[in-house]
């Protein structure tokens, strides 16, 4: 095989492939200008339309944490109210009990007292020579007068 001619073959086939990529790469470059430039204006567009809608969407979440923020306010408002108001309520319980407790004192101090005055005028067991009745208050005093009159003659 002759060196020469080998050269030129490869030299010629490495043109050829050279040509063939440039080749598109020269015609797209060509056509693709237009296109290229009508797809980054879409492309903007979309990263507008999108901004703005993230925008948007940024401007609602706003409204809804700040009222959220603004329930939370109100119900933690509530809250304080509730624990006043139980505080209160826990109060005037305590109160009551001390009144209530006050009062059955009271009550069982006015029962005795007045089954202490009753008593006396209830019949008495009284034992006589053995036999045991019931005598009302007077009869028994008067013959616990008699008997220590007798007594004293």
């Amino acid at each position: 095989m002759n060196r020469p001619n080998h050269t030129k073959r490869l030299a010629a086939a490495t043109a050829l492939v050279f040509a063939a990529l440039a080749a598109p790469a020269a015609h797209a470059g060509l056509f693709d200008d237009d296109e290229a430039r009508r797809a980054i204006l879409d492309i903007r567009t979309r990263i507008d339309t999108n901004n703005q809608k993230q925008t948007e969407a940024n401007a609602r979440l706003s409204d809804q944490v700040d009222q959220l923020r603004r329930s939370l306010l109100d119900l933690n408002n509530q809250l304080e109210q509730l624990r006043a108001e139980n505080a209160k309520l826990r109060g005037t319980d305590e109160q009551l009990a001390r009144d209530l407790a006050e009062v059955q004192r009271k009550q069982k101090d006015t029962q005795s007292g007045v089954d202490d005055r009753l008593r006396r005028f209830e019949p008495q067991k009284v034992s006589l020579d053995g036999k045991e009745f019931n005598a009302e208050p007077d009869e028994k005093r008067q013959y616990d007068e008699a008997m220590d009159s007798a007594a004293k003659e």
